[in-house]
């Protein structure tokens, strides 16, 4: 009877001690240099003048109206809360951009106002002025 008890003990600790067939992870200096890689690939492209995500009509439209029905000037995290959607800053940023070329908008330190009408006044001040 001991030597039973013993053999079962010993299993039930050889099963408790065991671990499962879990597959071995990569060292953490290996993922933080595949990370490393990822963010220098990324930033190159960015350098270079690429895109990750361009816009389409509908994200533009989008922004145009979150802007448009806004009372007071808005900045760009209440424009992403705002939509349907969810939008990448990136993304946005080239959004603004491109209206704020077409005088559609005006980029300010209080925040972004939308142009009804563009005063053609204000276009020329703005064209005069000097860009920091």
């Amino acid at each position: 009877m001991y030597i039973t008890w013993y053999i079962n003990t010993y299993k039930y600790k050889k099963i408790i001690n065991s671990k499962p067939n879990v597959p071995k992870l990569p060292p953490l200096s290996r993922i933080l240099r595949l990370l490393v890689v990822h963010i220098c690939d990324t930033m190159k492209k960015l350098s270079k003048g690429g895109m990750i995500h361009y816009p389409n009509l509908k994200t533009i439209l989008m922004v145009e109206k979150a802007i448009k029905t806004a009372d007071n000037p808005v900045k760009r995290s209440e424009i992403k809360n705002n939509l349907k959607k969810k939008i990448m800053h990136q993304t946005l940023n080239v959004v603004l951009q491109y209206l704020e070329e077409r005088n559609m908008i005006l980029d300010t330190h209080k925040g972004i106002i939308w142009l009804d009408k563009p005063n053609s006044l204000l276009v020329k001040e703005l064209k005069k002025g000097i860009t920091l």
